[in-house]
């Protein structure tokens, strides 16, 4: 204990012989006191010279420790070594007076140890004393540290508070702009509604304007048809020289004519109008299942002006379902799709619509042989405003308008192209995801 305590007190580069000095009197006491239960040393006083010789040379190695420690400026040390020095002076004389080298004196011990043990009571009240006031001191830190605490609180509420409202402040602008943004979005995706509206009304027109002028032809030559009979009529004389003239002939084989040209005519007609109303869904406003090579097949209808003449269109409609989706939007999809695929092939070439479908997907290719598009390009082609058709040919809404309603649908429009071999845009729709499309 006492060399512990010592350890305590001295804290340099000896303190690791004290240690050890206490681990050898373990050490020997255990041996001893074994040695003397089993008889092995018939009388202790054999073992009693060699303990108090180790037990003085003990006290003068820490005697050596402690006044090094004294001279160093470690005024413990000093107070220890004062008490230490005379529990040790006494001490020696007991154990010299043991070998007969000094007369014995059994009181001087207890005065020894009294000294000692005051000594070790002033270190253990200094050292209390010490520990109140670093105590004290850090208590003053700990209140300055809680009014600071305090003051920081209060500042960063305020903080806070004029950051809220700051961010109050420009959550609302930012509401006012994405109203803005979203009023502008409207307006572009107008824009290219009437843009795609335009040249459609223009293409059916053109498309309808054929037939129409048939039929205006053909009204023309029965009106001539007729004449002719009649004079034929009054000018025979019985229903036999009517049939047997020329002229009541040729009429007669002109009108059966006519009545085909007039047909074929209203046929074109009337399919030119049905693509139009099965691509516009005017009375299917809602969600509804649609067959999308129906929708195809429409959308080819109305831009066959866009093809004629120059561009074969493939079809490979594979084995896919119904689904349930918005047709005139995919119609819409499909027109801009088309059209910019017409636009890409200067002169001749041909567009191949491929459909097909898996478990999960229903996957719409459309691929052109095209100019194509230059990498540099192909991550912007689905940007607003970005065309590269020239100025004062396309709005550049079509493809940014045609992914969004891809993306609407929970699908993926994707896009491959190599310049001078053209383009190919893979519309991916989930089959069992279209019930889940909102308004």
């Amino acid at each position: 204990g006492l060399y512990a305590f010592l350890s305590q007190i001295i804290k340099n580069k000896h303190t690791w012989i004290i240690r050890k000095l206490w681990q050898v009197h373990l050490v020997i006491a255990v041996a001893v006191m074994l040695l003397d239960l089993t008889n092995v040393v018939a009388h202790e006083r054999i073992l009693t010279p060699w303990f108090l010789i180790l037990i003085a040379g003990s006290i003068l190695v820490s005697l050596v420790i402690v006044t090094r420690a004294a001279f160093q400026g470690y005024f413990e040390a000093r107070v220890f070594g004062i008490g230490f020095t005379a529990l040790a002076g006494f001490g020696l004389w007991d154990i010299l007076s043991e070998f007969n080298l000094m007369p014995a004196n059994y009181g001087t011990f207890h005065w020894g140890m009294l000294v000692f043990v005051l000594s070790l009571f002033y270190i253990l009240e200094r050292r209390y004393a010490e520990a109140n006031k670093s105590l004290e001191i850090y208590s003053r830190k700990l209140e300055l540290s809680n009014i600071k605490l305090e003051e920081y609180s209060n500042t960063l509420e305020h903080r806070v508070a004029v950051r809220t409202k700051s961010l109050d402040e420009k959550n609302r602008e930012l509401e006012n702009t994405l109203a803005k943004l979203k009023d502008t979005q409207t307006q572009l995706v107008q824009t290219e509604k009437m843009a795609s509206l335009g040249n459609l009304v223009a293409g059916v027109a053109h498309e309808i304007n054929n037939p129409i002028g048939a039929v205006n032809s053909a009204a023309d030559v029965v009106g001539r048809c007729i004449k002719k009979l009649n004079d034929v009529v009054s000018s025979s004389k019985s229903i036999e020289d009517v049939r047997g003239s020329p002229n009541y002939q040729k009429a007669f084989s002109l009108l059966g004519e006519n009545k085909n040209v007039i047909v074929t005519a209203g046929e074109r007609i009337a399919k030119i109008v049905r693509s139009l109303r099965r691509f516009s869904r005017l009375d299917e406003a809602e969600v509804q299942e649609a067959d999308v090579h129906e929708g195809i097949d429409s959308t080819l209808t109305l831009v066959h002006h866009e093809l004629k003449n120059k561009i074969e269109v493939i079809r490979e409609y594979g084995v896919i379902p119904r689904i349930k989706c918005y047709p005139n939007q995919l119609n819409q999809v499909f027109m801009n799709l088309i059209v910019n695929a017409a636009h890409a092939i200067e002169g001749k070439g041909h567009i191949r619509v491929k459909t097909f479908a898996d478990r999960k997907n229903l996957t719409i290719e459309i691929s052109d042989t095209g100019k194509g598009i230059p990498p540099e390009d192909l991550k912007r082609i689905f940007d607003p405003g970005f065309t590269t058709k020239g100025v004062g040919v396309g709005t550049g809404l079509g493809l940014a308008i045609s992914y969004r309603i891809v993306k609407d649908h929970n699908g993926k429009l994707e896009v491959e192209s190599e310049v001078g071999k053209g383009t190919k845009l893979r519309i991916v729709l989930p089959i069992d995801g279209m019930e889940q499309i909102k308004n």
